[in-house]
């Protein structure tokens, strides 16, 4: 791997996640999945929400392309595609921070056990002793 596969793979990850994000819009505010302005957003009109389902897209197209082993990578994508779920709709439905927080912590706990992660330290989070 050097700087001009890199390269490569990063201009044609760009790419695809801006042309996915395009036509992603155009599909969003047919579904509803669109930001309303309210009280606390003053925005003007309806804005899509599809920045993350675009970003996960723009992953899983990486992980198609490149030609390099990635260690645990249909793992890493199975959680990741969880979380785009539950954030699409909490975008669009408003799901409770409790049931968020318990998928998300539940998720983060199946990548460390099946991908054999573990933490060796939490540095020094509560200061030097």
């Amino acid at each position: 791997m050097n700087l001009l596969t890199v390269s490569t793979d990063l201009i044609s990850i760009f790419l695809f996640t801006t042309l996915f994000l395009f036509f992603a819009r155009k599909v969003a505010k047919k579904v509803g999945l669109v930001d309303k302005p309210n009280f606390r957003k003053r925005h003007q009109g309806l804005i899509p929400l599809v920045g993350g389902i675009s970003v996960y897209a723009g992953i899983c197209f990486t992980f198609g392309i490149v030609d390099y082993y990635i260690p645990h990578a249909s793992l890493y994508l199975a959680c990741a595609g969880v979380l785009v779920f539950i954030g699409a709709l909490d975008d669009r439905f408003d799901i409770s921070v409790k049931i968020r927080a318990t998928i998300q912590a539940a998720v983060g706990i199946v990548m460390m056990v099946f991908g054999k992660l573990y933490l060796s330290s939490l540095g020094y989070i509560f200061g030097s002793w």
